[in-house]
């Protein structure tokens, strides 16, 4: 059996231009107060936006800086690439999903949801999931 491949693994779009897309992609569908950052000392790149009175924000991780020119470079490259055109792909999904009325934008974006705390609702419900799966009796969100 062998194993699938990471969706545009291959690719040569530009980072740049996934921003581009992704920028413009929410942009037509209500979005506001767009944001895309990089750090690079975490390691991380982030995709934050407000739609319909709501703050959402994307955190992907991506590959550490190494020496310019190098192979590794290279490869870092191509995974940022890569990562950028899956996010792209992930983001039409999920409103082409609520446009056709197989869930709603709301159910979709929920993970991604900004708490007042400044976390995502994923970041809040994932360890307190696995605890509940491991039989500990742990509210999903705090002070519920």
């Amino acid at each position: 059996m062998t194993r699938a491949r990471p969706y545009a693994e291959r690719t040569v779009v530009p980072v740049q231009q996934s921003k581009n897309e992704i920028e413009r992609l929410l942009q037509m569908n209500g979005a506001g107060a767009i944001a895309m950052f990089t750090d690079d000392g975490r390691a991380v790149a982030a995709v934050a936006f407000t739609m319909a009175e709501r703050s959402y924000r994307f955190v992907m991780p991506m590959p550490r800086m190494c020496a310019k020119g190098s192979r590794e470079e290279k490869i870092r490259m191509q995974l940022a690439r890569q990562r950028w055109r899956a996010l792209l792909l992930v983001l039409k999904a999920k409103i082409e999903s609520a446009r056709s009325g197989v869930t709603t934008l709301e159910t979709e974006l929920l993970p991604y949801a900004v708490l007042p705390n400044g976390r995502t609702v994923a970041d809040e419900v994932q360890p307190r999931l696995a605890a509940n799966y491991k039989g500990q009796d742990v509210p999903l969100l705090p002070g519920v």
